[in-house]
């Protein structure tokens, strides 16, 4: 009877090697399936923001003690509406960030901000180097931020 036995059967080794092979195509299979369903879960694919020239620059600052602030023109060539921004200001010394989420910035529209709103502490931050602006979009009555969808503008000048 253990004729019969060894006989018929598969060996270790090759039943091993089916086990291994088996379990590789399945988590394959898997992890593509769970990267399928994050694309299709993107609420921020639609977005895409731009900055525009102000002079030689795309974002301007004005340097006035505490009381810095910056300026800039944004545009919205997404097919979302922007409901926010964080604003994130980068200098010599240090970062700040700021957000705006009242705003609403219709699809293919501009958003010219000139006025002080957007203000950091000059003595903190130093010279600013860049300013990062990442939009932000209601979903479900929630800001949600699109932080793969920011720019960043790494020319700025004095207003």
């Amino acid at each position: 009877m253990s004729k019969l036995l060894g006989k018929n059967a598969l060996s270790p080794l090759i039943a091993t090697i089916l086990l291994i092979a088996f379990a590789v195509a399945l988590g394959s299979v898997l992890v593509n399936l769970g990267t399928n369903i994050d694309l299709a879960r993107d609420k921020c694919k639609s977005v895409e923001i731009k900055l525009r020239n102000i002079g030689n620059s795309e974002v301007c600052y004005k340097n006035e003690g505490t009381n810095g602030y910056v300026n800039f023109i944004l545009d919205n060539n997404g097919k979302k509406i922007i409901n926010g921004l964080s604003i994130i200001i980068r200098g010599d010394k240090t970062s700040s960030i700021y957000d705006l989420n009242d705003i609403n910035i219709p699809e293919k529209s501009l958003f010219d901000k000139k006025d002080q709103e957007v203000a950091y502490d000059n003595s903190r931050i130093g010279i600013v180097k860049e300013v990062e602006f990442q939009p932000k979009i209601k979903v479900e009555n929630q800001l949600e931020t699109c932080s793969k969808k920011s720019v960043i503008s790494e020319k700025v000048g004095p207003c």
